[in-house]
């Protein structure tokens, strides 16, 4: 008898079975990638949906407040440059940048970045790509101020 002839008269049961390796194979195949490059941060807020973004650079209070589209789908974009090792533990630092998405209903949706970890939905994460982030909106929204401090 062939393997698999047994359940041949049991289309129901032919599904499942395919179901279920479908998603074991997924799994494998899914698991290396976000333990190496690390998970994206979940619940960021479409471009479309945001009518304003607040980022602040904390160490020296220094602000921008991004309206227009362009700006909106920058910071966006960097956003989803922060992915975070899903088993690692992230060390104290402080965080360095904070943005805040307001949406068109009104709602906040916040997060504060350091050069290691992020601080979102009252978690810390450590990041896989450190520095990036910050270094990203430090460089699009900030480099004025930077220049006009260099010594």
């Amino acid at each position: 008898m062939a393997r698999g002839a047994e359940h041949a008269e049991n289309p129901k049961r032919q599904i499942t079975l395919f179901i279920v390796k479908a998603a074991a194979v997924l799994t494998l195949a899914a698991a290396p990638y976000l333990i190496f490059c690390g998970v994206p941060l979940a619940g960021l807020p479409d471009a479309e949906d945001v009518t304003r973004v607040e980022i602040t650079r904390i160490d020296d209070g220094l602000s921008k407040c991004a309206t227009n589209a362009k700006d909106i789908e920058l910071v966006r974009k960097a956003a989803e440059l922060l992915r975070y090792a899903p088993f690692a533990v992230p060390r104290e630092e402080a965080p360095r940048i904070a943005v805040t998405f307001i949406t068109r209903g009104g709602e906040e949706i916040s997060l504060r970045a350091g050069l290691s970890s992020v601080e979102y939905k009252d978690r810390t994460l450590k990041l896989r790509r450190r520095r990036l982030f910050v270094n990203v909106i430090e460089g699009i929204f900030f480099k004025e101020e930077r220049a006009h401090n260099a010594p």
